[in-house]
């Protein structure tokens, strides 16, 4: 049975800045912030808070700490910096060691609430999860910035990082390094980097792709100072980011490289920003989808699938969040389209094979209501249909093993409510399944190039059986594909 889940409020606006921004890269079905352990809990009747941010999405686990420690810009700036380092910097990572390690030693006794009563909700295996350290800084920019800009030439601010056979500078004001190769990386951003990061990149895919090719160029010894976030960010999305192919590499000429300042301006003014604020905007509508889903399961207003536990609904809200940000806008313009041709009284559904991983369909379907049916009954046809659709586009596209349905209303109606389901298939249909599969297509006019109209009497046809199809193959309906 669905439960709603309350979250813990951030304590400081730092925190709840760190939360919104992770909220709209993760989602809010995903991130949770103050999370706690039921140490201590014995004794004192509330838990140990664990870290600021706790972010688990595909067995990719996210600790985050947040500082938001003053610095001292009376004080001379090698003792200021020192200072803000040790709290900003050097106890976060201790924390995010901390955590890290309580996290594998005990991954079934987190809790979102201080009193211990809710379990961290998103499902993991610790022995396969990938661990991803974040530190986040605040109130360097503006002192780094005046530092840097004392040598004549402007800076964003952003710290300077310095690597392998550059690492002894790190001592220096606003440089900082890999304080501990050893371990798990630590990835350290003020709040100017990180809120460019995750501006750019803002889905769960395209930001964990960056982390880990940042860390691989790091540890390998490739790169061995970057001269501001923003300037890897550039190259990066330039040449490896959701508009690239997964072969292509930033090119670096040699080992220990410095990536210097200007590549974050070049990429402002190029067609590669254009294009990918394009995506942004053109993919709005998915990320609609997946927030509208996400609210709806933590306040436990799912309608029909009340009884289904919390996982089940969190299966088939993921596999819309994995899209990248390329991916939605693509799988974005086909749901709206299709929107916009199908009339009020026709069934009608598209197929899209994600453009980013191949064994997943999504089958967006159009399901009208008859003026005869309730609306419990309308629904409870629809899941019906939404399951046949799925069987039928296994047996049609058997290379494909996920199938995601998302159903609503055609246009125009005056009421409007969203189904979504996963079939997984973990193998091929058999003979007897197929031929089921082939009488359920024909029976019921799934994917057999018929479309369903329904017939309204008190409306009327939208469309007649015997029209042209809006969607322009020149095909009469009642042979359009569906």
């Amino acid at each position: 049975m669905l439960q709603p889940i309350i979250k813990e409020k951030s304590v400081t606006s730092s925190e709840a800045f760190l939360s919104y921004l992770c909220g709209k890269t993760f989602l809010n079905l995903w991130s949770y912030p103050n999370v706690y352990t039921d140490e201590g809990f014995s004794k004192a009747k509330t838990g140990k808070e664990l870290c600021d941010l706790l972010v688990v999405f595909n067995n990719n686990i996210f600790i985050f700490s947040d500082k938001d420690i003053k610095f001292n810009r009376e004080a001379e700036i090698n003792v200021s910096w020192e200072r803000w380092k040790k709290k900003s910097i050097y106890n976060s990572i201790r924390q995010l060691y901390g955590a890290e390690s309580f996290i594998r030693r005990y991954p079934k006794r987190i809790y979102v609430n201080k009193e211990c009563s809710t379990p961290f909700p998103i499902e993991f295996n610790i022995e396969t999860a990938n661990i991803y350290l974040i530190a986040v800084t605040k109130n360097s920019v503006e002192p780094a910035s005046e530092y840097f800009g004392q040598s004549g030439h402007g800076s964003s601010g952003t710290l300077v990082q310095c690597y392998n056979g550059l690492s002894v500078m790190q001592n220096k004001p606003f440089h900082i390094s890999d304080y501990h190769p050893e371990k798990t990386f630590v990835h350290i951003f003020d709040e100017h980097g990180l809120r460019l990061v995750m501006s750019e990149l803002d889905t769960i895919h395209d930001f964990v792709s960056y982390l880990d090719a940042k860390q691989k160029y790091i540890r390998d010894g490739v790169v061995s100072c970057i001269v501001g976030e923003e300037e890897f960010l550039a190259l990066y999305i330039t040449h490896k980011g959701p508009m690239a192919s997964g072969l292509d590499e930033i090119p670096l000429e040699e080992p220990n490289s410095i990536i210097i300042e200007g590549h974050w301006d070049s990429y402002q003014e190029s067609f590669r920003k254009e294009l990918l604020d394009a995506y942004k905007k053109g993919s709005e509508s998915w990320d609609h989808l997946i927030n509208h889903f996400s609210q709806h399961i933590l306040s436990a207003n799912v309608g029909l699938g009340a009884d289904l536990e919390f996982s089940t609904h969190e299966k088939a809200i993921k596999y819309l969040a994995s899209e990248n940000r390329v991916s939605r806008y693509y799988l974005s313009k086909a749901l709206n389209e299709k929107f916009h041709l199908v009339p009020r009284n026709v069934r009608s559904a598209r197929l899209a094979i994600s453009p980013l991983y191949q064994s997943n369909m999504y089958i967006l379907l159009f399901f009208p209501k008859n003026d005869e049916e309730s609306y419990e009954e309308y629904r409870e046809a629809r899941q019906n249909s939404m399951h046949a659709y799925a069987f039928v586009a296994k047996y049609k596209y058997p290379k494909c093993d996920n199938f995601i349905v998302f159903a609503t209303e055609p246009k125009g109606n005056n009421l409007r409510s969203e189904d979504i389901i996963v079939i997984e298939y973990q193998e091929e249909l058999s003979l007897e399944m197929r031929k089921k599969a082939r009488i359920v297509m024909e029976k019921d006019n799934i994917l057999n190039d018929m479309t369903e109209v329904k017939d309204n009497p008190s409306k009327g046809y939208d469309v007649g059986r015997n029209s042209a199809c809006p969607c322009g193959s020149g095909k009469k309906y009642k042979k359009c594909c569906l």
